[in-house]
């Protein structure tokens, strides 16, 4: 194991010293890969391990020979009657990173006839009915309270709504979130804004495993979301002909401007995921990573069945959350969704939810957003005049 780690740690020589905290010791979801696919993760070609990530390296690998022999338990997934029906009618939100779809999830979480994947199960895919049955995401959530992120107050813990895109990066190997733990997931990855056509079986078949497990737990219809989500609308199909879709645009002046934001921040290090440091990239990266979901978006959004998409703006779920969370359920045909807007009116939570400010954009900025966002100013309809629009 030593020559291992001397083989594969790397420390470049113009960062100078480097300092190790415990954050550099938590291994995220990589402790949900079973003991061979992580080793086989690691030693890919061209990858290695920071010097600084050499302890969340070390953990993970420990964490990852505990799923394998847990994952040895697993029980099979199998569903019939009113559990089948409910797996075949998810509902994906989609939208652009920093477009306020986290906030939209965890509101479509509050409805008791949907379920959605928690950051235990998505973090830990293979051993997911398992940990349920032994309680141990009880105990999880006991010993690590949930938090509110740094980017905009939203809850996130063990036991809330988490993005399903870590689960199928652990189920596969491969994907946006497996390229983020080596590099920057919106510019080192080939998976934006087209992914590969080659993993669509791959695609299909973990989330046709995950998603079942979460059927016989909950016996409900499942709602789920990850931005990449916006890029795969042919693929869910595939798996789910009678999926629903909430597709929530935001105004791509402050979209951009908090992805930039988010990006930036975290440039000096890799992040809470990451084994490598992986660096701010560009405003122009930035746009035309954006601009090129949205288009894909719009080229694939017509194979959704009729009376099954629904599209709203991030603005009026933040000015009127209840309306917003009204329609949704009306259009798509979601029941709940009276009790679901009542619960809002006293809930302190959401009202800690808040829309950050970011530095204003440049008139080069500016216009560069409009060039790579032309298909979002003129579905909306947005302001694309020269005033800041959006937070």
């Amino acid at each position: 194991m030593e020559k291992w780690l001397a083989w594969r740690v790397g420390v470049g020589a113009k960062r100078g010293a480097v300092g190790i905290t415990i954050d550099h010791c938590k291994p995220a979801y990589l402790g949900g890969f079973r003991f061979g696919d992580w080793l086989e993760l690691l030693t890919a070609a061209g990858r290695g391990v920071d010097g600084e990530y050499v302890p969340r390296a070390v953990v993970a690998t420990l964490v990852s020979m505990v799923t394998s022999v847990l994952a040895r338990f697993e029980p099979e997934a199998v569903l019939s009657g009113e559990r089948e029906e409910a797996w075949e009618r998810p509902v994906f939100v989609l939208g652009l990173p920093r477009s306020g779809t986290s906030l939209l999830h965890q509101l479509l979480s509050r409805n008791p006839g949907l379920c959605y994947a928690s950051k235990a199960d998505c973090y830990n895919p293979h051993v997911l009915v398992l940990m349920r049955q032994l309680g141990l995401d009880r105990m999880m959530t006991g010993m690590n309270p949930a938090r509110r992120r740094f980017m905009d107050g939203v809850l996130t813990g063990w036991s809330l709504p988490e993005e399903e895109s870590l689960a199928m990066g652990i189920l596969m190997g491969v994907g946006v979130r497996v390229d983020s733990i080596f590099g920057n997931p919106l510019r080192d990855t080939v998976w934006w804004p087209v992914p590969p056509e080659h993993f669509a079986g791959e695609w299909v078949g973990a989330m046709r495993e995950f998603s079942r497990k979460l059927a016989m737990v909950h016996g409900v219809p499942a709602v789920f979301k990850s931005p990449g989500n916006t890029t795969l609308i042919p693929w869910i199909l595939k798996v789910f002909p009678r999926a629903r879709f909430v597709m929530i645009f935001r105004h791509p002046f402050g979209q951009f401007r908090s992805l930039v934001t988010v990006d930036r921040k975290r440039d000096d290090g890799g992040g809470w995921n990451a084994l490598r440091r992986r660096g701010a990239i560009s405003g122009e990266e930035v746009a035309s990573f954006g601009g090129g979901v949205a288009d894909r978006y719009f080229a694939t959004s017509g194979q959704v069945p009729e009376g099954n998409l629904c599209e709203v703006r991030y603005e009026d779920l933040v000015s009127d959350p209840g309306g917003v969370l009204g329609r949704i359920h009306g259009e798509l045909g979601i029941p709940g969704g009276d009790e679901v807007v009542a619960g809002l009116a006293g809930d302190a939570g959401f009202r800690e939810y808040r829309r950050n400010r970011h530095p204003g954009l440049t008139f080069g900025e500016k216009e560069m957003v409009r060039r790579h966002f032309a298909s979002v100013f003129a579905h909306c309809e947005y302001d694309a005049g020269g005033g800041d629009c959006g937070e």
